[in-house]
């Protein structure tokens, strides 16, 4: 049994179940993109189901995707981001409380209405933890995707310019992974009057791509003293094609791996500074703001610490073990 699709169809019909009335809502006086979401846990169960089924009735699924998921890492790791991108995704249905208005009583225990209490300012804390994990996982996949992009543009160009510029752009790769990253960021945010979170996604994704530059680099070196590179360069095909079409598609694997590692430290980076009040304005959810703001309460409420904690060290977790085993799928040398 495949744990990501029961996962899948276990949050997509907890979701169904506890939010039927704002499903409901949703679909009755919300735009396309509250109604987009509040059909997709009944697809997402459904799908889940039907693969579920066919995976135990068709010999087929046998071969399907069997090589990726016998990796256990692979499983558990898709298992765990799966799952907090779906919580994430399912906030408008799973509470119907506003995440940034005080209307309720301070520091409330858990309760039915509201399942983690409220917090020092009368919000409702699990609506809050549920934005504040969109919030985090956007800033980290824009911010991974920034850097993934600049890593490999630089690593390409500068494996196949000459050695002038393939040394100028190495320094820089080599200054950049010198230099501490967290002083980098202070760095940059004390240079600036006021860091906006989209301010802030550009910054962690163009202080992140070095490891990725440097790692594109060495792979594309490698490419292309390989002979289906040579013969199509000896044929005339001009760089951007041999690149386009031999380069690029081969460099998908390390890229892929890459990225997930980048992706679960970029969360962290980020919540550990939103924690010291860089990025959300006050009052927008983010699960280090989250953990910064109860703090304060943590032996009379320490769900509002404790709980953001965690799901930051999952999904840290979780991100490093799909890397970790694309890591050892994609390897050519593996047994």
């Amino acid at each position: 049994m495949n744990p990501t699709a029961i996962t899948v169809l276990l949050v997509s019909s907890i979701a169904l179940i506890t939010g039927f009335e704002r499903v409901a809502e949703l679909l009755a006086d919300g735009g396309w993109l509250d109604r987009t979401i509040a059909v997709s846990p009944f697809l997402l169960a459904v799908g889940a189901g039907l693969y579920l089924y066919l995976a135990r009735t068709d010999a087929r699924d046998k071969t399907m995707l069997q090589s990726l998921f016998r990796n256990t890492e692979i499983q558990w790791g898709m298992t765990v981001v799966v799952g907090i991108a779906l919580l994430a995704v399912f906030a408008p249905i799973l509470t119907s409380h506003d995440p940034q208005y005080a209307l309720y009583g301070r520091l409330r225990p858990p309760s039915l209405l509201h399942p983690l209490g409220t917090d020092t300012s009368g919000r409702d804390a699990f609506a809050r933890l549920l934005y504040g994990a969109r919030l985090s996982l956007q800033t980290g996949v824009f911010a991974t995707f920034i850097a993934t992009a600049l890593g490999t543009t630089v690593g390409v160009v500068s494996a196949l310019s000459g050695s002038r510029t393939d040394s100028m752009l190495m320094r820089v790769v080599d200054a950049g992974l010198a230099f501490p990253r967290v002083f980098l960021l202070l760095a940059l945010i004390a240079l600036l009057p006021t860091v906006s979170q989209g301010l802030l996604v550009l910054v962690l994704g163009l202080t992140s791509w070095f490891d990725i530059a440097r790692l594109v680099r060495g792979e594309t070196l490698s490419l292309r003293s390989s002979d289906y590179v040579t013969a199509t360069t000896g044929l005339g095909l001009p760089a951007s094609r041999v690149v386009g079409s031999h380069i690029l598609p081969n460099l998908a694997g390390p890229i892929t791996v890459s990225a997930s590692l980048s992706l679960g430290y970029l969360i962290l980076l980020e919540s550990g500074l939103s924690y010291l009040g860089v990025g959300a304005s006050a009052g927008t959810p983010s699960w280090g703001r989250l953990i910064q703001e109860g703090y304060s309460q943590l032996r009379n409420a320490p769900q509002l610490t404790l709980i953001p904690g965690a799901l930051i060290a999952l999904t840290v977790i979780g991100f490093s073990l799909l890397g970790d085993g694309l890591r050892q799928h994609l390897d050519p040398r593996k047994a």
